[in-house]
C-alpha cells in the first residue's frame, strides 16, 4: 500500500538526513497531495524544533510551510 497522506490529521515535516542541502516543496514528492510540510533548509533536528514551537499557537499548515520559509 503506497502512503498518500489523505488520512493524515497531523503536522508531518520532511527534511534530509544529510548535513548540506534543503529540501523543496513538491520537488521530490508532491507535498501539497500529501499534506506534508517541506523542512528547506533546516536539518531535521532543527526542523523538529521549529515544529514544536510552531505547534504552540494554531497554525494551518500553509502558515507553518512559511515559517520553514522564514527560518
Amino acid at each position: 500500500m503506497a502512503f498518500d497522506g489523505t488520512h493524515i490529521s497531523k503536522d508531518v515535516v520532511r527534511s534530509s538526513r544529510v548535513p548540506t542541502g534543503s529540501v523543496g516543496r513538491n520537488v521530490e514528492v508532491n507535498d501539497d497531495e500529501l499534506g506534508l510540510i517541506a523542512s528547506d533548509e533546516l536539518n531535521r533536528q532543527k526542523a523538529r524544533i521549529l515544529l514544536s514551537l510552531a505547534l504552540l499557537t494554531a497554525h494551518s499548515k500553509e502558515e507553518i510551510q512559511n515559517l520553514f520559509y522564514s527560518y
